[in-house]
This record gives structure tokens, sequence and C-alpha cells, in this order.
């Protein structure tokens, strides 16, 4: 009996072994990572220097962007903006920063439209920046 247990255990083992659990699962697969990035990491950003004036966090939102916590989310990614829609740009568009409307603003003196962004107060760090860059990349 006990060789019996042993061997069904080494088979089960074996079995196991054998298995393809696939690639390990990367950011982007998971569409909720790039929800819990941007919670802990981006929307305080937003929350320390996009509501500073009332611009973008408090009714009527400015530019029809609404960055309050329950909304920044759905507002950003895959949306045209209402205001420079002529641009062609999106908000976010997953996964490619640089096509991004919002990391042009905050990153660049000269955005392709409009002016730099937050318009109050001083201009995101570089680190800020790059966790922008960070949670756009990880979309999908």
């Amino acid at each position: 009996m006990h060789r019996v247990v042993i061997f069904t255990a080494l088979l089960l083992l074996a079995s196991l072994g054998c298995k393809d659990f696939g690639d390990p699962l990367e950011p982007g697969d998971n569409p909720a990572a790039g929800e819990q990035f941007f919670d802990e990491n981006v929307l305080p950003i937003f929350q320390n220097h996009c509501g500073l004036s009332g611009c973008h966090r408090t009714l009527p939102v400015a530019a029809d962007l609404d960055l309050r916590d329950t909304q920044a989310f759905a507002s950003l990614v895959n949306v045209r903006s209402s205001v420079f829609a002529q641009n062609g740009l999106l908000r976010v568009a997953p996964g490619v920063p640089d096509s991004s409307l919002l990391f042009l603003k905050v990153s660049e003196d000269n955005p392709p439209t409009g002016v730099r962004m937050p318009r109050v107060g001083p201009v995101l760090s570089t680190a800020q920046i790059e966790t922008i860059r960070s949670w756009i990349a990880l979309q999908q």
C-alpha cells in the first residue's frame, strides 16, 4: 500500500512538471495591473497637480477632462480630446506614450496642441513624467 501511495504521488508530480502553464504574466496582460498602477502611482500626481486651481478635478472640468478619482482612468484611456480632436491623438493611446496627448502635454514645453500642463504651479518632475510614461506603456 505504501508503494502505491508513493508511486501515485510521483506520477502526479511528474504530470504537473510536464504541464505547460504558459508564459509568465506580463503587466499588459492583466488590465487590472494597469489600473492598480494608476491608482497607486498616477492618480496621486493628478491629485496634487491637476486640481490646484480646480481645472480638472472640480466640475465643470477644463477641456472636458475629468481627473477626479472615480473618473480619471475612464476619461483618459482610448478617449479623444473633445477640445483638441483635430490633432487625432488619444488622451492615452494604450502602450504608446509618445502618441498619447496626456504624455505630450506634461512632458513637452511645446506640445502638439495647447500649452504644457499643469498650467498652474511647477511642471511635473522627471520622476512623475516617467511614472505617467510607464503607466501608459502598461496599457494594452
